[in-house]
């Protein structure tokens, strides 16, 4: 049996522990609200290509491809991909193309047999580069990029100063339901976090890479047999010693609509595709939402003893959250359009309330990305064995018959 002083020394242990990270994370939110600012225009810009993959036809298609074609770049052109023609994204896909004055197209991908969807989507589309596209934009359809989105994205590539660049999404609730808000929160707490160059991700809401570059990945190999097509350039991009930018600017609003059980079964997908591809990754996510809990029971258990740093770690860590959430408030004012910041009103009015509920159902959800390795999206049952491993369960909820 452990004496009381091993006790009172391993709780001392772990509040210090917690209290590093807590600092550790303030610093990174500070250098993101430091250095996000929507920079100037670069006065020549490359050909670029976007791919948008859409499935299923959301609230906000409109407004995606509406604003996806009224970009303030030079020259750009724009490949939607769907799966089939069967799919409610089709026709206002094929309007917004033929409305475009030869901007966009549409292209029908067909089936996966041995890949996600998406990224069979996507070698779909890259199949159908012009020799003049310069610049490969990787976009999600369910987000409203604003009219400087592609400009700032691409930005650091364009003045030679990286070869990839990324910028993560946030969720702006549709409604202010509680789920909403939450799902806002979480989105914010990791897309206004300034990362060190050797643990960023691509997005693939999105991500940006110079033609040559990505050619120099070979795509037709990382996109087979792959889930996720972001991880897995993430990954490939690592092995080849290329650096990702984190693109601070580039932070397209996401419509969110979400109850608890599909804001839950949204974040267990994301860790779950997260742990197979970028293992390390989710072991530090690990580290950043279970030593809060187990920070605050030992602080708590600490103060009882009649310890004073017990009061102190929890007063600092309360205080450290509330300063976050104003460096977040404060930066995302700079780089977001005004309706969107409106939009946005009742998430920074709620998070000093909303704060330690986000963590708990956030760990909840989490840690159900522990055990099993099938994952659901966008309708098919995927079973991920490894990051080149991977097979098509169902389709809808019926079984994929195999030959």
């Amino acid at each position: 049996m452990r004496s009381p002083g091993t006790i009172l020394i391993l709780l001392y242990l772990i509040v210090a522990l917690w209290t590093l990270t807590a600092v550790a994370a303030s610093l990174a939110t500070f250098l993101y609200y430091r250095n996000a600012r929507r920079l100037r225009k670069p006065p020549n810009q490359p050909q670029a290509v976007v791919l948008a993959p859409v499935k299923g036809a959301s609230p906000t298609l409109d407004q995606f491809t509406a604003a996806l074609l009224a970009q303030d770049y030079q020259q750009y052109r724009v490949i939607f991909i769907v799966e089939s023609t069967s799919d409610p994204a089709y026709w206002p896909l094929a309007d917004a193309a033929g409305l475009s004055g030869g901007r966009a197209r549409l292209i029908v991908a067909g089936e996966s047999s041995d890949c996600g969807q998406k990224a069979h989507n996507l070698a779909a589309a890259l199949r159908s580069l012009r020799e003049d596209d310069e610049i490969v934009v990787f976009a999600d359809g369910d987000f409203v990029p604003p009219v400087d989105w592609l400009t700032q994205l691409t930005r650091p590539i364009v003045r030679g100063r990286a070869e990839i660049s990324t910028g993560y999404v946030i969720m702006v609730p549709r409604s202010p339901r509680p789920a909403n808000i939450l799902a806002s929160l979480i989105s914010l707490g990791i897309a206004t976090i300034f990362s060190p160059p050797g643990a960023r991700l691509c997005s693939g809401a999105s991500t940006a890479i110079r033609r040559s570059t990505l050619e120099r990945l070979k795509p037709e190999r990382f996109l087979a047999r792959t889930l996720s097509d972001d991880l897995a350039l993430s990954r490939v991009a690592r092995q080849h010693g290329i650096g990702i930018h984190m693109n601070l600017a580039a932070r397209g609003p996401t419509p969110t609509e979400h109850s608890w059980r599909s804001l839950f079964a949204y974040i267990k997908r994301q860790y779950q595709i997260v742990r197979m591809y970028a293992p390390l990754h989710w072991a530090m996510a690990a580290w950043a939402l279970l030593i809060s809990p187990v920070g605050i029971v030992a602080a708590i258990l600490l103060a009882f003893s009649g310890q004073i740093a017990g009061f102190a770690a929890l007063i600092l860590a309360a205080g450290l959250q509330q300063v976050r959430f104003v460096l977040r408030e404060r930066a995302l004012k700079r780089i977001l359009d005004p309706d969107v910041i409106e939009q946005l009103a009742p998430v920074f009015r709620h998070s000093p309330l909303f704060g330690p509920f986000v963590q708990l159902f956030h760990l909840a959800a989490f840690l159900a990305s522990a055990a099993s390795r099938t994952i659901h999206w966008a309708g098919v049952a995927y079973r991920v064995d490894g990051p080149e491993q991977m097979t098509i369960l169902s389709r809808d909820g019926k079984p994929v018959r195999r030959t």
